[in-house]
Formats: C-alpha cells, structure tokens, sequence
C-alpha cells in the first residue's frame, strides 16, 4: 500500500481561551471526514494517508479545551496525480 506522509502547520487559535491542542481529520469526500489523530498543543504536525487511488484526501483542524471542541476549520485538499518526495504543505 503506497503512503505519504503529509506536513502541516497552522496559526494558533487565539479567539478560544484555554486551548489545550488540536485534533485533524481526514477524509475521502469533502466535508466527510472518517479520520482523526490528536496532534497535541502545537502547532504542526503530520499525517500519514493511503496513495493507492491517488485519489484527493480532505483535511480540517479543531482547536481542544478541556471541555470543548471547536468547529472545524477551512477545509484542505491535496491531491495525489503525480507525488515525489518533496511535496509537502
């Protein structure tokens, strides 16, 4: 099964107080997310998604507290016709 690793970086939420960290999710169709990693209180991470139908892969990041979750945000896609090793976003 062919993989990429995929890099992202953000902005910090500053509009939510008492941010504790972020949670990406991943998914096939957009606005339809069936994956999600933890990716701490930072503010970049990775993710590592299936390339076999270079098919496009959607993304979306929320902010944690320790008693919420924020909405998603602006949503992300990156597409798979053609992959070398450096690309990356």
């Amino acid at each position: 099964m062919p993989t990429y690793r995929l890099n992202f970086h953000w902005a910090a939420n500053l509009d939510i107080a008492g941010i504790t960290g972020y949670r990406l999710y991943a998914g096939r169709q957009s606005g339809v997310y069936t994956q999600s990693q933890n990716m701490g209180n930072v503010t970049s991470g990775s993710y590592v998604v299936d390339t076999t139908d270079r098919n496009p892969w959607y993304f979306a990041l929320t902010a944690l507290t320790a008693t919420t979750e924020s909405g998603f945000s602006a949503e992300l896609q990156q597409g798979f016709l053609s992959l070398n090793a450096t690309e990356a976003f």
